[in-house]
């Protein structure tokens, strides 16, 4: 079997990676098995900056795991706010702020409007930022960081859409059980 380290692939000088970053250029352009095989036959790569351990099941996706970004809008009105009911786990048919994931490309602040108008049918403006949320265990689905905005209504008709099975204003004195941390984000408000 022919090295995966040198020969094929990417050429360097040596034909051999001589750095962390032409060694990641040679792992993204091989496949593992191979490239692991080729490295039980001959020394590991060392790195000046830290030692290399190849992982059969490895994934560049590992190495740079962070959080998933969401968005939720406090939409307040008369001592009273604007919940959904959601229609799918986690949480189904808990009531929650409307809000969810923020697209690859998109502005958190776009997410806010276009997930409110999604699920309540509601044109909104932010007016301010109410906070960040980062606990890991805030969803259970792994761990999310949200960015919650208190908005105002500037247009449309509340009804539930999207992933959620209805909308709703409540009074903010007088709140159902509610999913995710969203309690702790409404008594964000009077602070």
């Amino acid at each position: 079997m022919t090295s995966p380290l040198r020969g094929e692939g990417p050429r360097f000088k040596s034909g051999r990676a001589q750095n962390k970053f032409e060694f990641e250029a040679l792992v993204q352009t091989h496949d593992k098995q191979q490239l692991v095989g080729a490295l039980k036959e001959q020394s590991p790569f060392k790195c000046p900056c830290k030692p290399i351990q190849i992982n059969p099941n490895y994934s560049m996706a590992d190495e740079y795991r962070s959080p998933k970004v969401t968005t939720d809008a406090v939409i307040v009105k008369d001592e009273r706010v604007v919940l959904v009911k959601r229609l799918n786990p986690p949480y189904q048919d808990m009531w929650a702020l409307p809000g969810g994931f923020v697209d690859y490309g998109e502005k958190v602040e776009d997410a806010c409007v276009r997930e409110a108008r999604e699920e309540t049918s509601l044109d909104v403006k932010i007016k301010k930022l109410v906070g960040v949320y980062s606990d890991p265990g805030r969803d259970p689905r792994g761990h999310t960081v949200g960015v919650a905005y208190l908005c105002e209504v500037v247009g449309g008709k509340l009804e539930g859409g999207d992933d959620a099975k209805e909308a709703q204003w409540f009074p903010l004195n007088k709140l159902p059980k509610l999913a995710f941390d969203h309690v702790e984000i409404i008594n964000d408000l009077s602070q």
